[in-house]
């Protein structure tokens, strides 16, 4: 069933508790979180990098907080491999 549900929502679901925070991140789950991204559309972003984990790509694509400052933001730099809002880049 997790095969079919966007990542956005296999990152909730493992914020819900430990039993799913546990076998949602566990590598043994990467077939599923693949699964969950190959079924989505994704125009502009490229292909999970080979030194990233399918939960560590989902959680950089889908989870929208500022690496720095936890702010929302829209900002991925995928050659860096975080996410910044503006104020943070500048900043850096």
């Amino acid at each position: 069933i997790a095969e079919y549900a966007h990542p956005r929502d296999l990152l909730s679901l493992a914020c819900t508790c430990r039993y799913f925070q546990q076998f949602l991140m566990d590598q043994s789950s990467t077939l599923v979180w693949r699964t969950a991204r190959s079924n989505l559309e994704l125009e502009g972003f490229p292909g999970c990098p080979v030194d990233f984990t399918e939960q560590e790509y989902a959680k950089l694509a889908f989870c929208a907080r500022c690496h720095s400052c936890g702010q929302y933001t829209d900002y991925i730099f995928w050659e860096m491999r975080l996410r910044y809002c503006l104020d943070c880049l500048v900043q850096r």
